[in-house]
């Protein structure tokens, strides 16, 4: 469909990937972020904000594994997102 954004799932499959090796999560937690990168991505489209979403996904998926913590410096991605979503800043 011409002109549809469509919002990179792979890109928080990745960042869920890179946390959860890191952090050896369950299976149900793998799920759970899954299901929230999904979710977030409905949300982010409906908005315009796919753009956001996918840079902060990047983000996440470039984290570091410090023995069994995954940490990522994406304040600037959150905020930017953040920022889309809020309807009284549009």
């Amino acid at each position: 469909m011409a002109g549809l954004s469509v919002v990179d799932c792979g890109s928080a499959v990745a960042a869920c990937d890179a946390q959860c090796n890191c952090e050896k999560c369950p299976t149900s937690a793998y799920d759970a972020c899954i299901a929230t990168g999904e979710s977030d991505a409905q949300e982010a489209l409906k908005a315009g904000c796919s753009s956001e979403l996918d840079n902060l996904h990047a983000c996440q998926a470039a984290g570091t594994c410090k023995g069994t913590e995954f940490q990522t410096t994406c304040s600037v991605q959150k905020d930017a997102l953040k920022s889309c979503l809020d309807p009284k800043k549009k």
